[in-house]
C-alpha cells in the first residue's frame, strides 16, 4: 500500500490510497502534510495559518471514515513528522515553527483525545 498526500484546498482530493489494484482518494482536509498508517487506522495532519489539526479514520467496509479531529491552538500550527507508539497508544507530533512536541492519546475505537503540548528550549552550556 502507498499513500500521498498533498497540499490543497479542502474539496481537493488531498490524499490517494494505492493498494495493488485499488485506489482510493480521500478529501475534506485541507493541506494534509502528513500521513501515517496503522493497521486500519489512517493519522493525517493538516497545516493552516491559525493551528495544527489532527485527523484519525478507520477503515470501515474497505473506506476510511473519519472517526475524530483535534486542532491545537493557535501557537502550534506548523504540524510535521507524525508518529504512532503501538505499546502506550500515543501520537506523538512535532511542529518545527513553534518548537513544541504535541502528543494524543488513541483510543481503541480510533477517536483522539488528551492532547498534551511539550515545550522545547534550548539550553546554552
Amino acid at each position: 500500500m502507498y499513500i500521498i498526500s498533498s497540499y490543497g484546498k479542502k474539496e481537493e482530493k488531498n490524499i490517494i490510497i494505492f493498494e495493488q489494484d485499488k485506489i482510493k482518494e480521500l478529501s475534506n482536509i485541507e493541506s494534509p502534510s502528513y500521513v501515517l498508517l496503522v493497521d486500519d487506522l489512517l493519522f493525517t495532519i493538516s497545516e493552516n495559518s491559525t493551528n495544527g489539526i489532527i485527523y484519525s479514520y478507520k477503515l470501515i467496509d474497505n473506506e476510511f471514515k473519519l472517526i475524530s479531529m483535534l486542532m491545537t491552538p493557535n501557537y502550534v500550527n506548523i504540524l510535521c513528522h507524525i508518529t504512532y507508539s503501538k505499546k502506550q497508544n500515543k501520537l506523538y507530533i512535532s511542529s518545527w515553527g513553534s518548537g513544541y512536541l504535541v502528543i494524543c492519546d488513541v483510543l481503541d475505537n480510533g477517536k483522539l483525545d488528551n492532547l498534551q503540548l511539550i515545550k522545547y528550549n534550548n539550553i546554552d552550556n
